[in-house]
């Protein structure tokens, strides 16, 4: 694989990353129909909701890493929390975050970067992007960018855990963006409780649709000595409407069932 120019030449990154970070910003600037309203009050209809835990006692990292990265979600939540989607308006991540927030006063947590986990200012902030997709997953939002991670290193604990729902985001690179192509207006509610983290989406109406995602068409295949896992994300509503939201390909580092194994020839 060819390696980039600040693989080559690491001391050039700083620079790199201050000239996309603009770029990406000033694209995002002059980008109509933005959400960018917050407010106070919330809307009283929940559409869904999904909690996590957030300290991770076997990282296997240091754990004030953790803490980190219960204080920058914390911080970020600042600008997502009372957020309103409306009707033909786009929601963008790193978007909302500017608005109120910046890397670089945060602590430092654990991002995954090449291959390779490291300590970085704003660490932990996928924890947050992950949390939104799922929701936004459970709405009839429109799917505009995701970007899933390139590997998954451990297996996933529960066997109906489903593939391919994560959303990664690294600013001036990767983003989450939805769309309301609907009627109604959406709002993000996020709350903290102990050592969890809740997102709630909210709407101005009653929304009758409800949604389940599941995956169809699982199957691995082998390439270059890596496995690659394939899967399928699809949404049903309760209505019968079936939608194939985009297929989630991935490098699987950990053992898998030779059977499922398609070797490619």
């Amino acid at each position: 694989m060819r390696k980039r120019l600040t693989q080559i030449f690491p001391c050039l990154l700083p620079l790199r990353q201050k000239q996309k970070t603009f770029c990406f910003y000033y694209k995002l600037k002059h980008t109509k129909n933005m959400a960018v309203v917050r407010l106070d009050s919330f809307y009283r209809h929940e559409v869904t909701s999904w909690r996590e835990k957030i300290i991770n006692e076997h990282s296997g990292y240091d754990i004030q890493y953790q803490y980190n990265k219960r204080d920058n979600l914390k911080m970020a939540a600042k600008a997502f929390n009372g957020l309103i989607i409306y009707p033909n308006e786009i929601f963008s991540f790193w978007h909302v975050f500017h608005q109120l927030c910046n890397v670089e006063d945060m602590k430092d947590g654990l991002v995954l970067i090449d291959g390779k986990i490291v300590a970085r200012r704003g660490g932990g902030l996928c924890q947050l992007s992950n949390l939104l997709f799922k929701a936004f997953l459970h709405t009839p939002l429109t799917i505009i960018e995701r970007h899933g991670h390139d590997k998954e290193s451990i297996a996933p604990i529960d066997p109906e855990e489903l593939f391919g729902i994560d959303a990664t985001v690294a600013q001036g690179w990767l983003d989450l963006k939805v769309k309301n192509d609907t009627d109604r207006c959406f709002q993000i509610k996020i709350e903290f409780s102990d050592d969890e983290i809740c997102i709630r989406i909210l709407s101005d109406r009653y929304l009758h649709e409800h949604y389940q995602i599941i995956n169809e068409n699982v199957y691995y295949e082998q390439h270059d000595g890596a496995i690659y896992q394939y899967a399928d994300v699809v949404r049903i509503a309760n209505d019968g409407n079936r939608k194939r939201l985009y297929q989630n390909k991935c490098i699987i580092d950990y053992e898998i069932d030779k059977e499922q194994l398609l070797w490619n020839n």
